[in-house]
């Protein structure tokens, strides 16, 4: 029940009406009076509150502890708690009311509790708030995905870090970056921006933080190795103290790397972009227009601009052949088409220029597959024209060829069954020539003998010919039997048949490097040999004695051969004559010959991988020079 101010025996019972803290009395949790600052905060009357229990004010999780606290200060006499309780929520949503709890007992023995109460929602609320924020900050500190600071530009330290801080500098523990003044993580120049001088810059940021301003940076940090990072990120103000700031920062060191690499290769690519022997055109598959184009692109289609090159339709350059049904812009589109699903094509075209030139291209159409989503392809165009037009010639001299190496087969088994059919009649021709002569030898005229002469003679020029047709038709590179020797070896075997010509004569022979050990087809190098030394001495000055050197010369690649003579020489007109099949430059009644001889030399050095040539003026003599490759395995 309520009690009056007598009953409770309050002193200064008018101040406690007065004061602006709300005080009240309860006996247990019955509250027996209330001044009105007390219920006020309630938004009640003092008269409905007494006689109301102190539980019916506290939210419901509140009450259990309120209940225990009441119990204790009514079984301690001067006992006394303070605190914070949350209001039930029909007095408001969050709200709070701070008390001060104390129990005394009267003369007569009752136990009361008075309390002074005030509305404690705004302080509570605050600081709620700012625990929330240290535990945020905290938080953040400890899980933060950047590297963090706080420091004091004041007295140039560090006052507190997160642990990937630590890690990215390079440290064991945190406290080692704690007390670290920014210079000693900060060099003064690095090589990633040498004009920078970074402690200058740090210091107009120093100025920046007095001023309370948050700025982006780009910096240099050295870890505690001394090796050197780049990094970004911001300067933000603590607003708790002066000169006071978070430094946030990132490691962009491989990042940067990464992005260096990639303009790099860039550069790499546009390098060979812009200096690359073929045209190159970078098409835009939705439009169908390029993009982008080298200079060697724009000079394909004489044009001055990659704007000129765009006006330009397929039907304007694509060139197709006559029996081609499909139109250029048809050509062109299932081309791209096609590189769409194989990624790549390959084809070789007419185009013309706005020059009206025609040009053969070759075109490599490439998907570009820089992403995955990517709806354009790189044309690669060669001007092929030269090479398609030395590719039909090539053709063409092959088809020649062939006619000409079937016609040349067929020639070459002719003279050689033609030469074994008709060396019989000719041996039966000088046989029975040579009976008839003796059988009438008796009775023969002069003119007669003659004749018989002249009948034999012929045969056996014939016979002669036919022999060098027959040597001529078995030269083939397949037959050449390479063995090693010594040139003395072979000189040796071919002298004695030259050796009465060489006395009769009084030829002087002058032999140098026959001590050379070459390798090549014996008998057919005779061949050579003999022919060249018959003819030296055949075509001899008939007016002074014969000279004739013969020299062999090894080389890197092969062995050069000098047959030299002082004879009557050749006029240099016939020159590309000699070599010629059953080409004689003098009458057969003045030196006899086939004419065979040298076409002959000509195919056997050949075969040997060699070549032969001449230096000769009319009355001057000639030198014969030809060479023998080296097989490869004896090549130095």
């Amino acid at each position: 029940m309520l009690i009056d101010n007598n009953q409770l025996n309050i002193p200064y019972i008018d101040i406690v009406h007065k004061s602006k803290a709300g005080l009240f009395i309860a006996s247990g949790s019955e509250i027996l009076f209330c001044n009105d600052a007390f219920s006020s905060i309630f938004n009640l009357n003092p008269e409905d509150i007494a006689q109301s229990s102190v539980m019916s004010y506290v939210e419901n999780q509140e009450q259990e502890k309120l209940k225990l606290i009441i119990q204790n200060l009514s079984n301690t006499i001067g006992a006394s708690y303070s605190g914070n309780f949350q209001l039930a929520p029909k007095f408001g949503k969050r709200q709070y009311m701070s008390s001060h709890l104390h129990s005394y007992e009267t003369e007569d023995g009752l136990v009361y509790i008075v309390g002074a109460s005030r509305n404690a929602t705004d302080r509570v609320t605050k600081t709620k708030q700012l625990i929330e924020s240290n535990t945020m900050l905290e938080s953040l500190y400890k899980n933060m995905v950047l590297g963090i600071f706080t420091y004091d530009f004041a007295n140039e330290k560090v006052l507190d870090c997160n642990q990937l801080t630590v890690d990215i500098l390079n440290y064991k523990h945190k406290e080692e970056v704690i007390g670290l003044n920014r210079f000693d993580v900060l060099p003064r120049f690095s090589d990633y921006s040498p004009n920078t001088d970074f402690h200058k810059v740090a210091k107009e940021h120093q100025r920046m933080v007095q001023r309370g301003e948050s700025f982006y940076i780009e910096s240099v940090f050295k870890k505690s190795d001394g090796e050197e990072i780049l990094i970004t990120g911001h300067i933000v103000p603590t607003n708790r103290k002066q000169n006071e700031a978070f430094i946030i920062f990132n490691d962009v060191t491989e990042k940067y790397k990464r992005i260096a690499e990639k303009r790099k290769i860039e550069e790499s690519y546009r390098h060979v972009f812009n200096n690359s022997h073929e045209a190159i055109i970078y098409i835009d598959l939705d439009s169908l227009n390029p993009i982008l184009a080298n200079q060697n692109a724009l000079d394909l289609f004489c044009v001055n601009s990659l704007d000129e090159l765009s006006k330009l339709r397929p039907d304007d350059f694509v060139v197709l052949d006559d029996d081609e049904k499909r139109s250029p812009i048809d050509y062109y589109k299932e081309s791209l088409e096609f590189v769409l699903k194989a990624h790549k094509h390959y084809d070789e075209v007419w185009i013309a220029t706005k020059n009206k030139e025609r040009i053969r291209v070759k075109i490599t159409f490439v998907l570009d597959k820089y992403e995955s989503d990517s709806h354009k392809i790189i044309l690669f165009i060669k001007d092929v024209t030269t090479l398609y037009k030395a590719q039909q010639e090539l053709e063409q001299k092959n088809i020649e060829l062939e006619k000409y190496i079937e016609s040349n087969l067929q020639l070459e088994k002719f003279a050689y069954f033609a030469s074994h059919d008709l060396q019989t009649p000719l041996r039966s021709i000088i046989s029975f020539t040579q009976l008839l002569e003796r059988n009438l030898a008796a009775s023969i005229s002069e003119k007669e003998q003659g004749y018989m002469d002249y009948i034999i003679d012929s045969a056996k020029n014939m016979k002669d010919l036919i022999n060098d047709i027959l040597s001529f038709s078995r030269v083939e590179v397949d037959d050449f039997e390479l063995s090693t020797f010594k040139l003395q070896e072979l000189w040796d075997d071919i002298i004695p048949d030259f050796q009465s010509d060489i006395s009769t004569h009084n030829i002087q022979l002058d032999m140098k490097g026959f001590d050379t050990t070459i390798v090549a087809d014996v008998i057919k190098l005779k061949q050579v040999m003999t022919n060249l030394l018959s003819n030296a001495i055949k075509f001899r000055n008939k007016t002074e004695p014969p000279e004739i050197s013969v020299h062999c010369e090894e080389q890197k690649v092969n062995w050069l051969f000098t047959i030299s003579d002082n004879g009557i020489g050749i006029d240099k007109e016939f020159h590309s004559q000699i070599f010629m099949l059953f080409k004689s430059l003098h009458p057969r009644s003045e030196y006899k010959g086939t004419g065979i001889g040298l076409t002959l030399v000509k195919k056997l050095i050949e075969g040997h991988g060699g070549e032969i040539w001449l230096k000769s003026e009319a009355g001057k003599g000639t030198t014969f020079y030809f060479t023998l490759a080296k097989p490869k395995k004896t090549n130095q």
